[in-house]
C-alpha cells in the first residue's frame, strides 16, 4: 500500500468517526508531504528512517509511512475493522475510502421556504 494512500484512508475514518479535527489534518498533511517527495527522496528517507524529520510528519504518521511499505499499516487495520462495519451499516453497496459511491441512509428534508 502507498502510504499517502494509507494516511488519507486513515484521515477518512477518522473524519468519520468524527475524531478531532486536528488529527485528520495531521494525516493528511503527512499525505501531502509524503507525495510531494521525489522517488529518489521517498527512498533515501525509508533507507534512514528518517521520515520524522521532515516538517508534517510526526512519530505517528512516520511509522503509518513505514508500515505502508510492508503492506497494511496496523492502525489503518484497526480503524477498518472497528469503524467500517458500523460505518456502512446503512449502505445498499460497499462503502470504501476511495470510493466515489455516496452512502444511502435516512435524509433530511431541507427546510421549507415560507
Amino acid at each position: 500500500m502507498e502510504p499517502d494512500e494509507a494516511l488519507r484512508e486513515i484521515a477518512y475514518w477518522l473524519e468519520r468517526s468524527r475524531a478531532e479535527t486536528h488529527r485528520v489534518k495531521a494525516y493528511r498533511r503527512a499525505a501531502e508531504v509524503f507525495a510531494g517527495l521525489s522517488d529518489e527522496q521517498k527512498e533515501s528517507r525509508r533507507k534512514s528512517d528518517s521520515w520524522k524529520a521532515l516538517t508534517g510528519i510526526g512519530p505517528k504518521t512516520a511509522m503509518i509511512i513505514a508500515q505502508s511499505y510492508d503492506g497494511v499499516p496496523e492502525y489503518l487495520e484497526e480503524l477498518r475493522g472497528r469503524l467500517s462495519p458500523s460505518a456502512t451499516a446503512h449502505c445498499d453497496k460497499p462503502c470504501a475510502a476511495t470510493s466515489t459511491h455516496t452512502p444511502t441512509g435516512p435524509t433530511v428534508a431541507a427546510p421549507s421556504k415560507r
